[in-house]
């Protein structure tokens, strides 16, 4: 099974997707995004950001701060 992550750009509009393995399939994830397309994901509660490896960890972090 793989999980779609859309990824938007600063406008908001669709920039790609990532699909993320979740059964161990290999590879972990395929990427189909603009060229230059980064992934950030907001948390309003929070006036700090962490940067991180991929994605799915900026999706994770964004519980407790800003994920890009």
């Amino acid at each position: 099974m793989r999980v779609v992550i859309p990824v938007y750009d600063i406008d908001g509009s669709v920039a790609g997707c990532v699909l993320r393995a979740e059964d161990g399939r290999q590879p972990k994830a395929l990427n189909y995004t603009e060229p230059g397309a980064i992934g950030v994901f907001f948390n309003t509660s929070s006036d700090r950001c962490i940067i991180v490896e991929d994605l799915y960890s900026a999706l994770r972090a964004s519980k407790y701060v800003n994920g890009v």
